[in-house]
């Protein structure tokens, strides 16, 4: 039995897909030999939480280690963290984490980091190191182009590469995110292995689940329902969307919009323009019933099913977003823009989902276009479909995961070797994909 430690300060009930994705993953994992406990901070201030009871860590003293939680059979610990992100935090967490891996009853044979591209981890991760432990690094999500405040926008590529090749392995689900690192010269083992996605709690569903589903959510109507899930943000481009639901009105009354996750900077006693945007929009519909804000859910993949299209207007993402993956496996049609990251492992623009332009001229004409031909609705959610089922089943990235875990656990990864079993997948001729629009802002 593999022992491996997440080293995750943002883990469940706190929102974060990249932590869903991977507590997700712990049962097939186990089944593979793989035990993992969890590292976790608390949250910060500005954090959104998974519906349930809720967890007053206000009250605990800044550097405490809380009691170990269970978490769908997986032990969690979680060390209180000051409220804001800061060197503070980052040093507080490292310190809990090699205080959890030297103890002999917790320390583990690897250790996977997220989540740490920041400059104070130059001071740390050595730290870690000398514990002799195997460390991999997670990549979840691509990093802005110019971003000061964390790692890739502070650093010269000479110290990137000295941040990535201090540990033993890298992870990413995405070809584009190795292409950069290679480009900067990273010489640690690189291992893309797209998300996977779980067919037996994402499937098609029948009228009456639909039926379920519009009520869960509050529809009254019988109109099209527009569905979005993720952090209501400016990254996601929730605010472009609301926009062009707006602009569609007048062509669909009933067009129904639906926005699943929390808001972006909307803590108890603030709401910034981004959400005084949204607000407006919305009051200013003359519509505001039709468009639901259900804030961080549980069931999601029940909620699929009252939509007639997905659309996800994010600018960067880890390579393959969940919800892409997930809304096909629901036979979902999936309206995306071009987004930094980008795998090709989600698919072909025009084939399994459609793409459009990110501003809100394009997406509204796209959605209109959609909601106008039910054949091209149709005949893109069975080719996404097909395609999740082919490539993106959920024991796939398991396999994946548990080969790579070991290799790095025993220290026989080998750089050449991954790169090889890294998977590619079709794309469209440059005819066809400058048709549809791909891989162009």
């Amino acid at each position: 039995m593999l022992k491996l430690c997440l080293a995750h300060p943002v883990f469940y009930p706190t929102f974060g897909g990249g932590s869903l994705r991977f507590l997700r993953y712990q049962p097939g994992l186990r089944k593979r030999d793989v035990q993992t406990r969890v590292l976790a901070g608390t949250a910060r201030a500005k954090d959104a939480n998974h519906p349930g009871e809720p967890h007053d860590w206000s009250r605990q003293p800044i550097g405490r280690m809380l009691p170990v939680e269970s978490i769908e059979g997986i032990p969690v610990h979680r060390v209180r963290l000051p409220d804001e992100t800061s060197a503070r935090r980052t040093a507080i967490y490292f310190r809990a984490l090699i205080a959890l891996c030297r103890d002999p009853v917790t320390r583990p044979d690897l250790i996977q980091l997220h989540s740490f591209e920041r400059l104070e981890s130059l001071y740390w991760v050595p730290r870690l190191r000398r514990l002799g432990i195997p460390i991999v690094y997670a990549i979840q999500i691509s990093s802005p182009r110019s971003h000061r405040s964390n790692l890739l926008g502070a650093l010269q590529p000479k110290m990137l590469r000295r941040f990535y090749d201090q540990f033993d392995g890298v992870v990413t689900s995405s070809e584009q995110i190795e292409g950069r690192l290679r480009q900067l010269g990273v010489g640690a083992p690189i291992a893309v292995i797209p998300n996977g996605v779980d067919l037996e709690r994402h499937r098609r569903a029948d009228a009456a689940a639909r039926q379920a589903a519009r009520a869960r959510i509050g529809i009254r109507g019988n109109g099209p329902v527009l569905l979005s899930v993720g952090a209501i943000s400016p990254r996601k481009g929730s605010d472009l969307l609301v926009e062009a639901w707006t602009r569609l009105l007048p062509s669909h009354p009933d067009l129904e919009l639906v926005l699943v996750g929390p808001r972006h900077d909307q803590g108890p006693k603030r709401q910034g323009p981004f959400e005084q945007r949204i607000d407006a929009l919305i009051e200013g519909s003359g519509r505001a019933r039709q468009v639901h804000l259900l804030g961080v859910r549980d069931d999601v993949p029940e909620l699929y099913a009252a939509a007639d299209l997905m659309a996800l207007p994010t600018s960067r993402e880890g390579g393959t977003p969940n919800v892409v993956l997930e809304a096909m496996a629901c036979g979902l049609p999936v309206l995306l823009t071009p987004f930094d990251g980008q795998s090709t492992a989600i698919g072909r623009p025009g084939i399994e989902f459609e793409q459009t332009p990110r501003t809100v001229l394009a997406l509204s004409q796209a959605i209109g276009d959609l909601l106008a031909n039910e054949a091209r609705r149709t005949a893109l959610a069975q080719s996404g479909l097909e395609w999740v089922r082919t490539h993106l089943g959920l024991d796939r990235s398991l396999d994946r995961f548990a080969d790579y875990y070991e290799r790095a656990a025993s220290r026989t990864l080998d750089a050449a070797e991954i790169a090889a079993q890294n998977p590619t997948f079709p794309t469209l001729e440059p005819a066809n994909a400058a048709r549809s629009g791909s891989f162009s802002e």
